[in-house]
């Protein structure tokens, strides 16, 4: 009795094995999926930005530079709410 007791007890030990496996292989089959379409997803962007002709900047500076002179161009967005409005 003890013996067949324990040959279940191993059959269900593979079976949970085989089950942690097969999720393991399902879950790096899926991982790899999801990173072919990222890494196709920016090949796509890296070729339109080449179609698109010259960048208008020599380097990062000039990036930086351009970011800046835009954000203080940009209205400041101002809260509507004041603590007089608050107190009901």
């Amino acid at each position: 009795m003890q013996i067949i007791h324990r040959e279940e007890q191993m059959q269900g030990s593979t079976y949970r094995l085989a089950a942690v496996v097969r999720d393991a292989l399902n879950d790096w089959k899926r991982r790899r999926a999801l990173k072919r379409n990222a890494d196709e997803a920016l090949r796509h962007l890296w070729r339109a930005g080449l179609a698109s002709g010259p960048g208008r900047f020599v380097d990062l500076a000039a990036i930086k530079s351009e970011a800046r002179r835009r954000l203080s161009e940009a209205p400041r967005a101002t809260s509507h709410l004041s603590i007089g409005n608050l107190a009901g």
